[in-house]
């Protein structure tokens, strides 16, 4: 029903609204992805893809992290997807990144994972970004117990989760340069930091 239904936040033009047909699902406890899912009467088409956070005060994107800068022409772009599925059934994700940046993730190359058979925790994701990838757009990753999912329409059960991200030129770039910035709509897109990647002061 409308109250138990998950929906994206991805800004406009992405499907995402109810009229527009955007990605909703059903919930089943114990299938997400990350820790979070929360609840809204429909999708809300927001710049920074938090307009569901803002709406219920829970922030359900929190299992998506970039590993490393997603770089242009880069094969080795990295992610880590964390699932939570305590259902004892398995459950596949897509994913999908709008390289072009033309509203849409219909286009060839777009999209990053299809039908992968998760498993509860970690897993980590690579995938190609093209090399005249758009500065910065939208992802949208969505979880279910059914496979073969595009990146609208209902499903029965599990996630979705809207993201922005940015795109770099090579080479990779590393964390002591500050450059790279990562726009998230939650802290789970922050990077976990060693104490080396600082240079002392007067070093």
């Amino acid at each position: 029903n409308k109250e138990s239904s998950d929906w994206g936040d991805a800004p406009s033009p992405y499907p995402t609204t109810r009229a527009q047909t955007g990605a909703s699902h059903g919930v089943l406890a114990g299938l997400r992805i990350g820790a979070a899912w929360d609840a809204e009467l429909d999708g809300t088409n927001s710049t920074s893809a938090d307009g569901d956070d803002l709406n219920n005060s829970i922030d359900d994107e929190d299992g998506v992290t970039i590993l490393s800068p997603i770089v242009r022409g880069d094969s080795q772009n990295s992610l880590r997807i964390n699932v939570t599925n305590t259902t004892g059934s398995g459950a596949y994700l897509q994913g999908w990144i709008d390289f072009n940046g033309n509203g849409s993730w219909g286009d060839t190359g777009e999209q990053i994972i299809t039908n992968l058979l998760v498993n509860a925790g970690d897993n980590i994701v690579n995938f190609t970004t093209p090399s005249n990838a758009v500065s910065q757009t939208a992802a949208r990753f969505r979880l279910s117990q059914s496979a073969g999912l595009g990146p609208t329409g209902r499903a029965v059960s599990g996630e979705v989760e809207d993201y922005i991200f940015n795109i770099v030129d090579g080479p990779r770039r590393n964390l002591q340069d500050d450059s790279f910035q990562v726009v998230r709509n939650s802290v789970s897109n922050q990077l976990n930091v060693l104490s080396n990647d600082f240079i002392p002061p007067g070093d």
